[in-house]
């Protein structure tokens, strides 16, 4: 297929559920991130543009990722003042960030004890464990997670 023609088939696509991409779409100019979950497998070609796109999504996940620490931040510190009120889970892949990523002034996002909290989002069973809390205005509002090993943050909103 072309990148005419997939360009013209996303122009035309109404996806409005779930929209998973395994190949590198990185020539399409245009995609319908305003779908409530995006499952993207092959992602290297993903900015933080494109993250900036993602803003009436419920569940985004990454895999295969290049965003930086501070791309990944920069997303965090958004969600956090609101810019992605629809967000309720986010997983992130990326071999660009470094062992020691941290975000909202949290000295660590791995090796917590606790139990497990899970959430139904969109027909799913969301899971995070070991996860720090993300607090606002005093209440904890999120769990996030950094898994060194695989280089994957998730955030779960309570």
């Amino acid at each position: 297929m072309t990148v005419e023609n997939l360009t013209a088939l996303f122009d035309k696509l109404k996806v409005t559920e779930s929209l998973e991409l395994c190949e590198d779409f990185s020539a399409v100019r245009n995609f319908p991130f305003t779908v409530k979950s995006i499952r993207i497998f092959v992602f290297s070609w993903i900015t933080s543009n494109h993250l900036n796109l993602m803003k009436d999504c419920v569940v985004i996940q990454l895999r295969g990722s290049t965003l930086t620490d501070q791309d990944v931040t920069s997303f965090l510190d958004k969600w956090k003042s609101g810019d992605y009120p629809n967000l309720q889970y986010l997983y992130i892949g990326s071999d660009n960030l470094s062992q020691d990523f941290k975000v909202f002034g949290l000295p660590t996002l791995h090796n917590f004890s606790g139990s497990p909290f899970e959430k139904q989002i969109l027909g799913q069973t969301r899971v995070i464990r070991c996860a720090a809390d993300v607090e606002q205005n005093g209440r904890v509002v999120a769990k996030i997670k950094f898994t060194t090993s695989s280089k994957v943050i998730e955030l779960l909103v309570l």
